[in-house]
């Protein structure tokens, strides 16, 4: 992306952060580890600002009431520039794993900051011990809750 490309903008690069995670989203239909998959987008304020919002989830277990989400935010930062935060979860089970929050101060910082937060978010259920955990816990018995 170059610097007179018109999509080089925050909201430009939040949205190829969302198509990669619909692709992610493809993937896990296509694997068919998980029922239903789905995702969604919104744009929310809050107390503390705006976010651009972009989810997937994944039902998981044999009376799919557990479902497995991965979720990416985007807002505005308290000195400028822009947060990002990235989650993953299982509910009902309560399972909420934040991942580490990374501020950019420019669109190149914020274009490396999606690439690693959404790497980090596709990858979690190889890299992310307690998160796989979860998820196969999630899988065998809906009603588990970890640290019970």
């Amino acid at each position: 992306m170059s610097d007179a490309d018109p999509e080089r903008s925050a909201i430009g690069l939040f949205a190829r952060a969302c198509e990669s995670l619909n692709e992610f989203a493809r993937s896990l239909y296509a694997s068919t580890r998980f029922n239903n998959i789905r995702t969604g987008a919104d744009i929310r304020y809050y107390e503390t600002g705006w976010r651009l919002e972009k989810w997937v989830e994944a039902e998981i277990g044999q009376t799919q009431e557990s479902v497995v989400v991965w979720w990416l935010e985007l807002g505005a930062g308290e000195s400028g520039g822009w947060l990002l935060e990235s989650h993953l979860a299982i509910t009902p089970e309560g399972e909420f794993i934040t991942l580490p929050t990374r501020v950019a101060g420019s669109l190149t910082d914020l274009e490396e900051q999606l690439r690693v937060s959404i790497e980090e978010l596709i990858t979690a259920l190889d890299r992310n011990h307690e998160f796989a955990r979860a998820v196969a816990e999630a899988g065998m018995n809906p009603s588990v809750h970890l640290g019970s």
